[in-house]
């Protein structure tokens, strides 16, 4: 029968393959990779000679930083025979505000874990500015139509691809500090951000692209609010 250690480092496994390395679940956990390594590893304890081991603190930490709900670490997810395995996770990136996204282009660089309001894992790999950005407002939601982005759902983003017309994208306004959510199309060659939501008022609907805006990502995939 498996122990509670052999079920972590398991997972911790698991963890590794999902983010990419041992120094990416480190990275998303603030926590040390060359510790975590030694616990996948089963490295001898110096003091103790036995190999080292997941604590529950060190369980739960990796849980939050790598976005798995609270015991995740302690579950053994081996899947049996005939059932099938849990999505692809290809990375895990921070959720902004609309102002933290209006400003990414300065922001990344310099951005840290505790700037963050959550951090969410993502079946999309994202770039390493990758980030999250929570719908607000209706003006993208088209009731009975597809796609429909309802407030609150979370957008994921890549800022390190180029915006062509038709594609979903967030764009910071001239004279604004806040992110804007729409769809970026041309009419009679000209660019414009339009709002899908089939309701919204005629004169808010399309937004013409002006010289200073600046394009902060184009949404890659959308999911419910929760944590995965």
């Amino acid at each position: 029968m498996k122990t509670i250690s052999d079920i972590r480092r398991e997972n911790l496994d698991a963890l590794a393959r999902q983010l990419g390395s041992v120094d990416a679940v480190a990275a998303a956990s603030s926590t040390s990779p060359v510790y975590l390594s030694q616990i996948k590893n089963q490295a001898l304890d110096s003091k103790t000679g036995k190999p080292r081991q997941m604590g529950s603190a060190l369980a739960r930490k990796l849980e939050v930083g790598c976005g798995k709900p609270s015991g995740w670490m302690d579950t053994d997810h081996r899947s049996p025979p005939n059932v099938e395995p849990g999505p692809d996770v290809k990375g895990v990136y921070p959720l902004l505000s609309c102002v933290q996204a209006g400003m990414w282009t300065e922001l990344c660089a310099s951005f840290t874990r505790e700037d963050a309001q959550d951090w969410y894992p993502s079946t999309k790999s994202l770039g390493p500015c990758g980030y999250m950005l929570r719908v607000k407002g209706r003006s993208m939601e088209n009731p009975g139509g597809s796609p429909s982005f309802t407030e609150g759902m979370i957008l994921h983003v890549n800022p390190d691809l180029d915006p062509t017309p038709g594609l979903y994208v967030i764009v910071r306004r001239e004279g604004s500090d806040e992110a804007t959510f729409k769809r970026y199309i041309h009419i009679e060659g000209v660019p414009y951000l339009e709002a899908i939501n089939p309701d919204w008022p005629k004169d808010q609907k399309y937004l013409k692209l002006m010289p200073g805006d600046v394009w902060c990502g184009v949404v890659v995939d959308a999911s419910l609010g929760g944590l995965v």
